[in-house]
């Protein structure tokens, strides 16, 4: 590769965790031995001409550990692929695999990305797969799995006595595990993580979601709680509307929900009080509003005094109150001719988004911008400032 021109050697020969290729055809090697043949050829080259050619591990690599043996072996840079695909991020869907809250995920040469046009016959068609599609166990958001990764990995260096990659490789000795050592490391792990986890289930504060429209940011912050990123409970979800798209997400995560009465019920005070009723009955400690179109009203809020929290596709005040929402915000920033705007979290009080504001974040309106490219980048916007919010609000919630 080096002959050729190539600044970087890809080390990926038929083996990882979505790779067939081996399987498949016979051909590639182990991901820890092609390292080391790839590092062979490269000190070769180096002792040759005096060019130093990187090297990429691309395969497998899902873990601290697996991340080290590649660096021990003379690796400079990790492929991520599986790791990546395991994150918050990824847009792939939530998968339940044996209990086990997993994202999906298929190599470029499997059947499902049709990757006919690296891996096809001439004729464009794929005669058999390279790769596989599965599901890889959630490993939370990119930020988290990396901190704590360069955490372990800067752990390991320094119980190595290494100050350096290059003094790591020097002083790094591989040596095989038994089977009943891993087995027993595993075991342990999992049940220190299980009674974690419960401790976790019986503290944790529980959320009611209210929504009106299309269940986006419901849907959001159900995965962000079953990942840990926001660390509650969703226990309720109630909805104005049965046909709300947040039913079919709180039925899928078993949590309990309920349709409340509109027109001429809603607006008499009985919504009121069919509200507070459930939210003291679900014993709920946070009210969040994921898209709620209806006014809370005076016994609710009451009653849950700076523990209801909604967010808002502008920056308030501007472009608040009755009857701005949805098309119509980014509408009414539009004509203003507004050069920014944003998305602003705050408590509820008894008048459209009005409570105190907790936090907002902005963006510059593009001189391109219609109301649905508003519509759509301040919804993504929103939904990572909600998040982002509440994990901090139910932190160290039993202080409160």
């Amino acid at each position: 590769m080096a002959v050729v021109g190539g600044p970087t050697a890809n080390d990926r020969v038929g083996g990882g965790s979505i790779c067939i290729t081996r399987a498949e055809k016979g051909i590639g090697r182990g991901q820890a031995l092609a390292v080391e043949k790839v590092a062979e050829a490269r000190r070769e080259h180096f002792k040759a001409t005096g060019e130093y050619i990187p090297i990429c591990s691309d395969g497998g690599n899902g873990t601290a550990h697996e991340f080290l043996i590649a660096l021990a072996f003379g690796a400079d840079y990790i492929m991520g692929g599986k790791i990546f695909a395991a994150t918050l991020e990824s847009p792939t869907e939530f998968v339940d695999v044996d209990g086990v809250r997993c994202k999906r995920y298929w190599g470029e040469g499997s059947y499902r990305a049709n990757g006919a046009a690296r891996y096809g016959d001439t004729d464009g068609t794929l005669a058999f797969a390279e790769g596989v599609e599965t599901a890889v166990p959630y490993v939370g958001t990119v930020e988290e799995f990396m901190t704590a990764t360069r955490a372990k990995l800067c752990a390991t260096l320094i119980s190595c006595g290494s100050g350096s990659l290059a003094v790591f490789r020097k002083n790094a000795r591989i040596e095989r595990i038994s089977p009943a050592s891993m087995i027993d490391t595993v075991q342990r792990f999992r049940q220190s993580n299980n009674d974690l986890q419960s401790h976790s289930r019986m503290t944790r504060p529980r959320l009611a979601l209210l929504a009106s429209g299309g269940g986006a940011n419901v849907r959001a912050i159900i995965d962000a709680c079953e990942a840990g990123v926001i660390d509650a409970e969703p226990a309720l979800v109630i909805v104005t509307d049965p046909r709300c798209r947040a039913l079919e997400f709180a039925e899928g995560a078993g949590i309990p929900t309920i349709a409340m009465p509109k027109g001429k019920r809603a607006s008499n005070g009985d919504l009121d009080v069919l509200l507070h009723d459930a939210l003291v009955t679900f014993e709920i400690d946070l009210v969040v509003l994921a898209g709620w179109l209806s006014l809370i009203g005076h016994r609710t809020v009451n009653a849950f005094v700076n523990r209801i929290v909604n967010v808002h596709p502008s920056l308030l005040p501007a472009h608040g109150g009755k009857g701005c929402y949805g098309a119509r915000v980014h509408e009414s920033v539009l004509n203003a001719g507004d050069t920014r705007t944003g998305a602003t979290v705050h408590f509820v009080d008894e008048h459209y988004d009005n409570g105190k504001i907790i936090e907002q974040v902005a963006l510059n309106v593009r001189d391109t911008d219609t109301v649905e490219s508003l519509t759509e980048r301040t919804l993504l916007l929103g939904i990572y400032l909600y998040i982002t919010v509440l994990g901090k609000l139910v932190k160290n919630w039993e202080s409160r």
